[in-house]
């Protein structure tokens, strides 16, 4: 495993995360250096001194990589990796790499490659090495590296324009799927929260499906869809989408726009959070500011909290609860308390339903095998004259049946 130096701002909670996030990218954090910035240096973000510092540390530490746990300008990045003659990642760029390498789909891909050449556009003058001062010749004449510096940035400007051509397409494609659910009428629930809280280990669970399932950052980024079953004619839609993390890049947000949308779309969430998350607040606000930028809190939302067969968690969990009272602790490892998941989903999936009385003339008797897919029948009586049948029925069914109604 290669070696990292972090770099943190005092203000920063995130440690154990920024830990975890270069971990994926398979790189060990081997000294964490924290400074206090009272004032931005426009040159290197950080004062002089600290910059100092950075630049002893290397001398011992020797690491392959410097990776400062905050966003970094073009400028202040290309000064950086100059005054500390050291390759530098900001936090944006970790993300960006773990996305990139957990893409799947043709629509995950597309819009990771737009992220990232979005990023490394303003950053090309960093990756070109100094070309452009070599040759440098006539006056008012370009050199090798100022030609291919240009070259790339209009490379980059085309796959830009070419990719979000790509990505119309696809999302064109992702529309006609998401009307298509619509029109199946199945109620659709949306699985959102925090990478790695145990996302896809719940899907599987309540769908009996085999998704992927990794003990790793981001491994989740198409969304999955499966079909819960609640009874025989009660069913509802489930999708596992991208996790998050705290100050995800705003250009992965707008970049996984249409997979983010499908909680926006989503009839109600399914909001995740861990126990043995440092900072399960954090994780919520997180999760809840996404979801705002998105659109997508004017619904019902059931709040779990996962892993809580951690018996290390029960103080936590004390604490959790006074603030969100309506929390179902649960733990998929174990299965406990799916049985109160699934009953809330069952009463969201019944709430757009209604409870009728029929009286069915006896010569409509075949009826009944309707009104069993529209919805659950819970009695049928069949009396002198006619067919009493009780059931519970989705509302779009209702005028069908509104003559037969008691």
């Amino acid at each position: 495993m290669k070696k990292a130096l972090l770099v943190l701002l005092d203000n920063d909670q995130n440690e154990s995360e920024s830990t975890s996030l270069l971990k994926t990218l398979d790189y060990e954090v081997t000294q964490t250096l924290c400074f206090v910035v009272k004032k931005i240096n426009p040159k290197f973000y950080l004062g002089k001194g600290q910059t100092e510092t950075i630049k002893q540390t290397l001398l011992t530490l020797e690491p392959d990589l410097v990776c400062f746990d905050f966003p970094l300008s073009p400028l202040i990045a290309r000064n950086l990796e100059t005054e500390l003659d050291y390759p530098i990642m900001d936090r944006e760029g970790v993300i960006l790499e773990i996305f990139s390498s957990r893409a799947h789909t043709k629509e995950a891909r597309l819009q990771v490659d737009l992220a990232r050449s979005i990023y490394y556009l303003p950053r090309q003058r960093g990756r070109i090495t100094q070309l452009s001062q070599q040759r440098g010749g006539v006056r008012g004449s370009k050199g090798e590296g100022e030609r291919l510096l240009e070259l790339d940035k209009r490379r980059l400007n085309e796959d830009i324009l070419k990719i979000k051509k790509q990505l119309i397409n696809v999302r064109q494609i992702r529309e006609t799927q998401q009307k298509a659910k619509k029109e199946n009428e199945l109620f659709y629930f949306a699985l959102v929260g925090y990478t790695n809280v145990g996302k896809s280990s719940l899907l599987n669970k309540l769908t009996n499906s085999e998704v992927l399932v990794e003990d790793k950052l981001f491994a989740t980024l198409d969304p999955t869809t499966r079909l819960v079953s609640f009874s025989a004619n009660e069913k509802a839609l489930l999708s596992d989408t991208v996790g998050f993390v705290s100050n995800l890049p705003h250009l992965l947000v707008e970049a996984f726009k249409s997979t983010l949308e499908e909680a926006a779309n989503a009839d109600a969430l399914i909001i995740m959070l861990d126990a043995t998350h440092p900072d399960i607040e954090l994780c919520y606000n997180t999760t809840i500011e996404v979801l705002k930028e998105l659109n997508a809190l004017n619904k019902p939302i059931i709040l779990l909290l996962n892993k809580v067969d951690n018996q290390d968690n029960e103080i936590k969990l004390q604490a959790i609860k006074n603030t969100h009272p309506d929390i179902i602790p649960i733990s998929v490892k174990t299965g406990f308390n799916l049985d109160l998941l699934k009953a809330q989903m069952l009463a969201l999936v019944r709430g757009r339903s209604e409870f009728i009385t029929l009286h069915l003339p006896l010569d409509k008797e075949n009826f009944i095998g309707q009104i069993s897919k529209d919805g659950v029948i819970s009695l049928i009586e069949y009396q002198e004259d006619y067919i009493e049948v009780k059931a519970s029925i989705k509302r779009i069914y209702y005028e069908k049946y509104r003559q037969y109604i008691k």
